[in-house]
């Protein structure tokens, strides 16, 4: 499997990160193995159920996606979200397998910076 077929399955989970519709479910769930892993999730039909609900998708979906980068059979996506939103980007992480299926997936949240920068007490 080369880097384009990977960050192509890749993307369907950032699709479904950031989208409402149906549609980008139903891709992502031909690629996803049957025992997918996230921090927290195991199972294709656990990953699939937590998509409908995640609170997380309008943040995701105001954000701006930047190019992903290959390693191995990972594929990271880097995401930096609108100003006004609670994180200020987040780093998204699919692990896909030789057979094109992702076995595996990891997203980093980080905090805005404090407008005011560091406060010291003295």
């Amino acid at each position: 499997m080369n880097k384009k077929q990977r960050i192509a399955i890749a993307s369907r989970w950032t699709a479904a990160m950031s989208s409402k519709a149906v549609s980008p479910l139903k891709t992502l769930a031909e690629v996803l193995d049957h025992d997918v892993r996230t921090g927290s999730l195991t199972g294709k039909e656990a990953v699939l159920q937590w998509f409908k609900t995640w609170p997380g998708m309008p943040m995701f979906r105001t954000g701006a996606w930047q190019e992903p980068k290959v390693d191995g059979d990972v594929v990271t996506f880097g995401n930096i979200f609108d100003p006004e939103a609670a994180f200020y980007s987040a780093s998204v992480s699919v692990t896909i397998d030789s057979s094109g299926k992702i076995t595996r997936a990891n997203s980093i949240l980080r905090p805005a910076p404090s407008p005011l920068g560091e406060i010291q007490e003295s």
